[in-house]
C-alpha cells in the first residue's frame, strides 16, 4: 500500500448517512469444535462470531464445547489478537430445537425471566472485552416466541447501546405464505421491531436444499436464490423504523452436501452446493452493488489452507477489496488530498484539505471523532482510538470525500 493515498471527492455526494460505512463486512463464524481462527484468517475478516454458548434454564450461559480452546485464558488472548488486527469479536448464543436438552430460549426470554438473561449476556460481553452478541435462536415458533425475541433484542440494545447486536435468521422469504424457519402468523411483529435494535441480520442463505417456493434453490446455497432472499427482506423492511439495507448480510457456505438432498456435509470446502471462488465473488459483488452490508460465513474452519492463504475466505476478501478500490476511483471530478500513514499507530496527517470538517466513523456507523481542519497540512492525534477499520469523511465546499484508514 502506498504511503500517501489519493482519494477523490465525488461531486454527486452531498451528505452520506453514517450507516453506509458498514458496507463490505466479512463476518466469519468460528466453531468451538474447530481450531482457533488463524492469523491468516483474521487478516481477511472484519468480524468474528465465536460459537457457541447456550442458555441454561436459570438464564446463565453454558459453553457447549467446554473442552475446546474457547475457555480460560484463550478467549482473552484471542480477543486481544483480533482487536490488534482491527477485527470485532462477538459471541453467539444458540438454542437449536434439535438439541432438546439445550432448548431454553422460550423460557429465559419470557417477561419474568428476560431481565436476568440480558444481565448475564451483558456481564459476559464486558467481562471478556467482546464487541457484541449474536442471537442464534433456531428458531422462534409462533407469534409469542417472536415477540419475546424482539423484546430480547430491544433490551440488549438498551443495555449495550455501543455494542454490536446481531441475529441469525433462516433464509426464508418474509412473505407470509412461505413458512419454514420464519414461522408466525403476524409478521408485523418482526417487520416493525427488528430493525432498530440490531446492527445486522445474518440471513442463513445456505442449508436450503429442497426449497422451491417462492424461488427454487438449485443448490443449498444457490446464488440466484440468495439474491432473491435479500431483495425480499429489503422490501420487507422498507419504510420501517431503523431499516437500512446495510443491516442485511448474505450467508456463504464453506461446506457442501454429500448429495443434492442429503443433510450430511463435507468439510474443507467440498461437496454439492459448497460456495466456490466464483460464486463467492458473485455474492460479494451483489451485496456491494446493491447496498447490502456484506457477507457472513458458515463456517471458517471448513475452508482449506487455513494458516497460509485460506481458499474461500481469500476469494471473499479479494472480491471485497476490488470493490473498495473500484469505488475510490469512481468519479473523474477529482480533488486530491493526502492521508498518511495508513495504517497508522497514533497519528495521521491530512494535507490539501484546509477549511474543511472531518468526521471519523467506525464500522457500525458511529461517529467517534470530529475536528475542523484549518491548515493545509494538519496532523491529528488519535492514539486513544481503538484499533480497527475506520472511515474519514471530509466535507469542503459542499463536497464530501470518504476514505478508509486502519488504526493498528
Amino acid at each position: 500500500m502506498n504511503r500517501i493515498l489519493k482519494y477523490f471527492i465525488l461531486s454527486a455526494i452531498l451528505f452520506l448517512p453514517a450507516i453506509l460505512f458498514a458496507k463490505g463486512a466479512i463476518i466469519g463464524y468460528a466453531g468451538g469444535w474447530q481450531a482457533s481462527p488463524t492469523a491468516a484468517q483474521l487478516d481477511r475478516v472484519t468480524h468474528i462470531v465465536l460459537m457457541e454458548w447456550s442458555p441454561n434454564p436459570d438464564g446463565t450461559l453454558r459453553n457447549l464445547y467446554p473442552g475446546s480452546a474457547q475457555v480460560g485464558g484463550w478467549l482473552t488472548r484471542f480477543v486481544n489478537d483480533a482487536h490488534a488486527k482491527g477485527v470485532k469479536v462477538s459471541f453467539a448464543i444458540t438454542g437449536s430445537k434439535w438439541r432438546t436438552d439445550d432448548y431454553h430460549f422460550p423460557h429465559v426470554t419470557r417477561d419474568e425471566h428476560r431481565a436476568n438473561f440480558v444481565k448475564n449476556i451483558v456481564d459476559f460481553v464486558h467481562r471478556h472485552n467482546l464487541d457484541g452478541v449474536d442471537i442464534d435462536w433456531e428458531f422462534p415458533t409462533g407469534d409469542a416466541e417472536w415477540k419475546q425475541c424482539m423484546s430480547l433484542l430491544e433490551e440488549l440494545r438498551a443495555a449495550m447501546p455501543n455494542k454490536r447486536i446481531t441475529i441469525a435468521i433462516g433464509a426464508d422469504s418474509p412473505q407470509p405464505q412461505f413458512n419454514n424457519h420464519f414461522n408466525m402468523t403476524d409478521r408485523s411483529i418482526v417487520q416493525e421491531r427488528i430493525w432498530e435494535p440490531v446492527d445486522a441480520i445474518h440471513l442463513m442463505t445456505y442449508g436450503m436444499h429442497g426449497v422451491t417456493r417462492p424461488v427454487r434453490w438449485e443448490t443449498h446455497s444457490d446464488v440466484h436464490a440468495s439474491k432473491a432472499t435479500l431483495n425480499r427482506w429489503a422490501d420487507f423492511g422498507k419504510g420501517q423504523p431503523g431499516f437500512c439495507k446495510e443491516k442485511l448480510i448474505m450467508g456463504c457456505a464453506f461446506y457442501g452436501l454429500a448429495t443434492p438432498s442429503s443433510a450430511g456435509f463435507y468439510r474443507n470446502g467440498g461437496g454439492v452446493g459448497c460456495d466456490t471462488p466464483e460464486t463467492l465473488k458473485q455474492k460479494v459483488d451483489f451485496c456491494w452493488d446493491h447496498g447490502f452490508g456484506g457477507v457472513m460465513i458458515w463456517e471458517l474452519g471448513y475452508d482449506k489452507n487455513l494458516s497460509t492463504t485460506p481458499d474461500l475466505l481469500t476469494a471473499i476478501w479479494e472480491a471485497t477489496e476490488a470493490k473498495r478500490n473500484q469505488t475510490s476511483i469512481h468519479q473523474s471530478n477529482v480533488f486530491e488530498i493526502q492521508v498518511y500513514p495508513n495504517p497508522f499507530v497514533s497519528e495521521i496527517t491530512i494535507s490539501d484539505a484546509a477549511n474543511s470538517s472531518l468526521q471519523i466513523v467506525d464500522l457500525l456507523g458511529k461517529v467517534v471523532y470530529t475536528q475542523q481542519i484549518d491548515q493545509a497540512v494538519e496532523t491529528i492525534q488519535l492514539g486513544d482510538l481503538a484499533s480497527g477499520v475506520y472511515f474519514l469523511r471530509i466535507e469542503k465546499d459542499g463536497k464530501t470525500v470518504v476514505s478508509q484508514v486502519i488504526k493498528r
